[in-house]
């Protein structure tokens, strides 16, 4: 359907659009409610509502699609599912940032002294430290392609690069090579996040 193709009582995408924007700021507030801690650590209330509105406007563009007599509770239902979406990928997420960084420390190359997250150190400022380097390793895995993903929580979980290779389907070398370059990008990503949060 192109963008002035119906959608039931809203007459036109473009109509619907109209709707969608006037209802934006209390989408965001609803969703700042809503949301949780877990998710507003790693996404803005506002781009969680340009993602609603982005499935509503999807949804709408089925031609099966029945305009609801709510618009209101029509989204609000949108954005109760899409945070149960991104709760469970934020959770699956921060499930495996605890093992990927022990692995990012224990493999890093670099010379330059690092603390370890998982050292036995205590105190309020190791804590602290220790959480903020979990909530941006799991905004690293987030930024990864899904493969990449994969392959670095397999490294760090002790999946053997010949089962790596198995599940991935493909030779075991090439197998190897894509482990190498996605924990080259996890490093890299993660190393940069790390300096803007120094810098902040």
């Amino acid at each position: 359907m192109d963008g002035d193709g119906p959608v039931g009582q809203y007459g036109s995408v473009g109509k619907l659009k109209e709707q969608l924007v006037a209802l934006r700021p209390a989408l965001e507030a609803f969703l700042r409610a809503q949301a949780g801690v877990l998710i507003l650590r790693y996404e803005t209330p506002e781009d969680l509502a340009q993602e609603v509105i982005a499935r509503a406007l999807q949804t709408a563009s089925s031609d099966k699609f029945v305009a609801p007599k709510d618009a209101r509770a029509w989204v609000y239902r949108i954005a109760r599912n899409h945070i149960q979406d991104r709760r469970r990928h934020w959770q699956a997420l921060k499930r495996g940032s605890g093992a990927v960084l022990r692995f990012h420390w224990s493999q890093d190359e670099s010379q330059e002294p690092r603390l370890d997250p998982s050292s036995t150190r205590t105190g309020p400022a190791t804590q602290a430290q220790r959480r903020e380097h979990l909530i941006l390793a799991t905004r690293a895995l987030s930024m990864l392609l899904e493969q990449d993903r994969k392959l670095v929580a397999w490294s760090a979980s002790g999946v053997s690069p010949q089962e790596q290779a198995d599940r991935l389907g493909v030779g075991y070398y090439a197998a190897a090579q894509a482990r190498t370059r996605a924990i080259q990008r996890f490093r890299r990503t993660f190393d940069l996040l790390l300096r803007n949060a120094a810098n902040l």
